[in-house]
């Protein structure tokens, strides 16, 4: 019979493991992570506390967690609305505690490398129904487990989006780009954070999040926001660079956001041709009647 709650010795083990990698970031990491995805493959979902722990306490994301939004003061709460800063500040009211620098580079730069993190948070997001509706005659589970391990994931997956779209490590002048070797090159040019431009070249498109994927709509927008934010920020950018408020006939027949923009942001652009081509299979015809 599956147990209700995390024991005591696993607890401690995953408290251990985000400590320990805390002190020595240097260890390898990748193997950890691997086993974690591979865990999440098979549908198992009791280890993802290691998971949480590393990014709590490894990657300085502790200020992110939290248990339950009933357990948040009304300050608190609104303070989640907020920058980084602000989250910080009010999640333990005022008492920031102290991160590796060190740690969290090394973290993040594991889940960036072959799309490692993105592959974690379409898991996640697709392990979440599965928690909820996968029923099992020889197992059955308690309700109080299925609440904690969906509430878990959830909390998972948020800390894993915010933290792989973390600015706070980046240059605000340096750009991310691919070249057709694979390779990437990061060049000093204005735009967007090298981890906004890698999370987005990793990411599938929203479609593709939703059709191919079968992640539901609420979630594969809560995923494609950072892009999509960071695509219209870029598109703005370039509007001004190449001076858009210029009559310029060449200019009007040649679209910035198809020429100058990247390519991992042109595909998540609101105006691109395949984002506006995957608005219609997320919602049921009868919703597209009613809102039109």
């Amino acid at each position: 019979k599956a147990p209700v709650k995390v024991s005591r010795e696993d607890s401690h083990w995953v408290t251990f493991t985000g400590a320990f990698y805390k002190k020595f970031p240097d260890v390898e990491l990748r193997g950890i992570l691997q086993y974690l995805t591979h865990r999440l493959q098979q549908g198992q979902i009791l280890e993802l506390g290691v998971l949480r722990s590393l990014l709590k306490t490894a990657g300085g994301y502790g200020f992110a967690d939290y248990g339950s939004t009933a357990s948040l003061s009304q300050v608190q709460l609104e303070g989640r609305c907020g920058s980084q800063l602000l989250k910080r500040e009010t999640a333990s009211f005022g008492i920031v505690e102290k991160s590796n620098k060190k740690a969290s580079r090394r973290l993040r730069c594991v889940l960036q490398k072959d799309d490692l993190g993105v592959t974690l948070l379409i898991l996640l997001a697709q392990i979440r129904f599965r928690v909820m509706f996968h029923v099992s005659s020889s197992s059955p589970k308690h309700i109080k487990l299925i609440g904690n391990l969906y509430d878990n994931c959830v909390v998972v997956m948020g800390l894993m989006l915010e933290f792989l779209t973390d600015l706070s490590d980046d240059s605000p002048k340096k750009q991310y780009h691919q070249q057709e070797e694979g390779e990437n090159v990061v060049n000093d040019e204005v735009g967007p954070s090298t981890a906004i431009a890698k999370y987005a070249s990793s990411l599938p498109t929203l479609g593709e999040l939703h059709d191919t994927y079968g992640v539901d709509t609420a979630v594969s927008w809560m995923l494609a926001r950072p892009s999509i934010r960071a695509a219209m920020l870029t598109m703005e950018e370039t509007k001004e660079q190449c001076g858009e408020e210029n009559d310029d006939d060449e200019k009007k027949k040649s679209s910035p956001k198809e020429t100058t923009m990247p390519p991992y942001f042109q595909r998540f652009h609101p105006d691109c041709t395949d984002m506006q081509k995957s608005y219609t299979p997320m919602l049921p015809e009868k919703a597209w009647e009613a809102i039109s």
